[in-house]
């Protein structure tokens, strides 16, 4: 067994057995031998997510973002920055998602949803022109409906 599924056997080990305290000092002894895997910093995000820790979840998973590299991982940290009220950073790191993939309904939503949580109508229309230029079929049924429920809560006709 090499070092990596020791730490990753031991972690998942202690999780399974409840015993989180254990599990996230194995993850960031883990973090701190092997700074450029991504997989310690995911699974302890995942742990503090299980937990309801948002904050600490995004502090595990922003330093592995570019190494990840993948349209997943910035919807889940854009998300993880809308519950610690960091608006602007959440649309950056969207703006990053998207970038990388375009077509991902999930992270157009997501942005869509910030801008009309914040009032932004001219950035929501230029994703709507977006949206309708890279999504088809049941990615662009999802967002359409997405918007509707948005806007419905915002007038508050949900």
């Amino acid at each position: 067994m090499t070092s990596t599924q020791t730490w990753k056997a031991e972690a998942q080990a202690a999780a399974a057995g409840g015993e989180t305290d254990a599990a996230r000092n194995i993850l960031e002894a883990a973090i701190a031998a092997y700074p450029d895997n991504p997989e310690p910093r995911t699974m302890l995000c995942q742990l503090h997510l299980n937990d309801k820790r948002y904050g600490p979840a995004l502090a595990a998973l922003e330093p592995a973002l570019e190494t990840l590299n993948s349209a997943e991982a910035y919807l889940l940290a854009s998300q993880l920055m809308v519950q610690e009220n960091r608006a602007r950073d959440a649309i950056d790191t969207c703006a990053k998602g998207i970038a990388l993939a375009p077509a991902s309904a999930p992270l157009l939503v997501h942005l869509a949803q910030i801008y009309m949580a914040l009032n932004q109508s001219a950035a929501l229309d230029k994703l709507n022109t977006h949206a309708r230029q890279h999504l088809s079929g049941d990615g662009l049924q999802a967002y359409e409906d997405a918007l509707k429920i948005g806007i419905a809560r915002n007038t508050g006709n949900a």
